[in-house]
């Protein structure tokens, strides 16, 4: 039964987060923007490279990781055609291109770093602490645009649905032995995530409605 629960629960968090990834890359293209905050994508386009190609789990895991992996480099395209424009600093927007290779690149560096000095074998303990961090950098990014652009309600609770399915699976995954990180940690960190994610959506919804944005007709 807890399996079952855990397969079911995999399936909808693949679902909702295949939808938020695809429909982060239309938004992108329509608005000439981004719809993922620029350091977490950094660090969550590393971590799925990491654990497709550098690590020796099996096969099933890379395989699932490299699916995502390929959409993540979808939203990186958009980050990397239209996010100049996102930033009022003008050496930032001088250099972005050189700033943005560069957060690449040390994240890939950071997050090796950080899987092999604590023996993170499946990605477990660093996907606790990017979890919530990439949740709170969505609420800084709305914040810090003060409007919708590169982000609809789809896919805000897409990413609500998505991690709240994904409790589950990490809880199995922790009994198997695959996550190093405590059943009551992994709790309090999707609690937090969840919160997080529905602040993001009541932050999007008063902005979108502020702006006169249409909140079911925005795909």
């Amino acid at each position: 039964m807890v399996e079952q629960f855990h397969n079911q629960s995999s399936l909808i968090l693949t679902l909702c987060w295949v939808i938020a990834y695809v429909l982060m890359i239309r938004r992108g293209f329509l608005d000439k923007s981004y719809g993922f905050p620029m350091i977490a994508l950094c660090l969550n386009v590393s971590w799925e490279f990491i654990f497709t190609f550098l690590t020796e789990i099996e096969m099933t895991y890379r395989v699932a990781n490299g699916f995502f992996l390929v959409f993540d480099i979808g939203v990186v395209y958009t980050l990397f055609r239209f996010g100049r424009d996102d930033f009022d600093w003008p050496i930032l927007k001088q250099y972005f291109l050189t700033f943005l290779t560069a957060s690449l690149a040390m994240s890939l560096v950071g997050v090796y770093t950080f899987v092999t000095a604590f023996g993170d074998t499946y990605g477990g303990l660093f996907a606790a602490i990017n979890t919530p961090f990439y949740s709170g950098m969505l609420i800084a990014m709305l914040l810090r645009r003060n409007s919708v652009k590169g982000q609809s309600l789809y896919i805000a609770l897409a990413i609500l649905i998505g991690d709240a399915a994904g409790y589950l699976p990490t809880q199995f995954a922790q009994q198997q032995g695959q996550v190093d990180v405590p059943p009551t940690w992994i709790t309090a960190y999707y609690l937090f995530t969840i919160l997080l994610n529905v602040v993001y959506v009541g932050l999007y919804c008063f902005v979108a409605r502020r702006d006169g944005v249409q909140l079911w007709k925005r795909l």
